[in-house]
């Protein structure tokens, strides 16, 4: 019989004490092609080491989290990096979607820069 009182109590106590913590889900677009979904983008919470990957349909998740204000941080290499500012509520799943454009490179014109050294062997 005390074997059955420890057992139900380790099995109930965990209910007791969870801590009821949001998530976050969103998806990852590609704004350079019609808001397609971009496959493997980063998406990581700022001032943290929580990182994930967005999937094969541009998907991502965030699970267990605290309530509060978070900073998502999008990158994928060529594009900009974009944050998103989410908050979570207790026991909520919050969505969000953002879409990516690429990134502007210039190039400066590398013939001004070059001196001709006449003369020399």
């Amino acid at each position: 019989m005390r074997y059955l009182t420890v057992l139900v109590f380790i099995l109930f106590s965990g209910f007791c004490f969870s801590q009821n913590n949001g998530s976050i889900q969103g998806i990852v677009l590609d704004g350079e092609i019609n808001d397609e979904p971009l496959m493997y983008a980063n998406v990581f919470i700022e001032g943290t080491t929580v990182a994930s990957s967005s999937d094969e349909n541009g998907l991502f998740y965030f699970q267990n989290l605290a309530d509060g204000n978070y900073t998502l941080v999008y990158s994928f290499a060529g594009y900009e990096t974009k944050k998103l500012n989410v908050k979570v509520a207790s026991s909520q799943k919050t969505s969000v979607s953002v879409s990516l454009s690429a990134r502007t490179i210039s190039f400066t014109d590398s013939s001004s820069l070059i001196k001709s050294e006449k003369g020399k062997d």
